[in-house]
């Protein structure tokens, strides 16, 4: 039954932490890296509830990830969280690529500040998510 618990707790984890930092700051982020490259940022609330609600489901993935990780992975810490935030990082862009994302590269000036911002978003994610569940783990023995 702890093991249930353990795997649900990391979805919650995951899915709150996926809300913040890939929701709602990587929206922020993203709106910077726009305007410093002299283009508009195009912030609307329907914009970001979309990017919040990909990044809740996103996150909730990450926390199963991290579960995942702990059988192969039996050293815990910011090397693991930082792997589950690169993991995600992978199949969310293959997914995004998969479902319809475009084979253009004409906007790789832009494409690849966007990609270091939202990488060490997402690494900043695991990392978070493993530290949370460290010390859910060190609390509940």
């Amino acid at each position: 039954m702890k093991a249930v618990a353990d795997w649900m707790i990391a979805v919650v984890v995951g899915a709150l932490a996926g809300a913040i930092i890939l929701g709602f700051i990587g929206r922020l982020a993203m709106a910077g890296v726009a305007l410093a490259a002299g283009m508009a940022s195009n912030l609307s609330l329907t914009g970001v509830l979309q990017v919040v609600v990909f990044a809740t489901v996103a996150g909730a993935v990450g926390g199963l990830i991290r579960q995942l990780y702990g059988f192969w992975l039996h050293k815990r810490g910011i090397l693991r969280g930082a792997f589950v935030g690169v993991s995600l990082f992978v199949l969310t862009g293959m997914l995004s690529w998969w479902a319809g994302g475009s084979d253009e590269l004409g906007t790789l000036a832009l494409s690849v500040p966007t990609l270091l911002v939202v990488a060490t978003l997402y690494v900043a994610f695991g990392i978070t998510v493993e530290e949370l569940m460290m010390r859910r783990e060190s609390n509940a023995h």
